[in-house]
């Protein structure tokens, strides 16, 4: 995808990125595509971006010992299973503890996402997770 790649690229570096300066006590994985079925791979319900925003949440989770992993979104019309529980679970999978993990699974939109994180950690600073042509949206927050 070299032409996705170099139209989001401007995007990308509008914002800062995490320098590892600074060691925060939350990273927060915003909600995207999934899917559940309880027969399968427990990453094999990601679709779309969500997969990779999860492992970069990840990663950030182990650069910063001690943050919790926080996931949002809420259960799509067609699942049992909320977005946010998915992408604990997956990550659970992968090996961190549950009790590292918070669940918003209200949210059903970048708002309220915004809004349910707002709420949960207050004003404590937090690296946000999303893909590039979230990250617009997702800013406004």
């Amino acid at each position: 995808q070299p032409v996705a790649d170099r139209l989001l690229r401007p995007i990308e570096s509008t914002y800062p990125t995490w320098n590892n300066s600074q060691k925060v006590d939350y990273i927060v994985v915003l909600g995207g595509g999934y899917t559940w079925n309880p027969q399968w791979a427990p990453s094999s319900n990601l679709i779309n971006n969500s997969l990779p925003r999860l492992n970069e949440g990840i990663r950030l989770w182990r650069e910063n010992p001690g943050s919790k992993l926080i996931f949002t979104g809420g259960v799509a019309k067609t699942n049992t299973v909320s977005t946010a529980e998915v992408g604990a679970r997956v990550a659970q999978s992968l090996g961190v503890p549950r009790e590292q993990i918070i669940t918003l699974d209200l949210p059903k939109d970048t708002e309220e996402e915004a809004a349910a994180v707002k709420q949960a950690i207050g004003d404590a600073p937090f690296l946000l997770v999303t893909s590039a042509s979230h990250l617009p949206r997702a800013m406004i927050f």
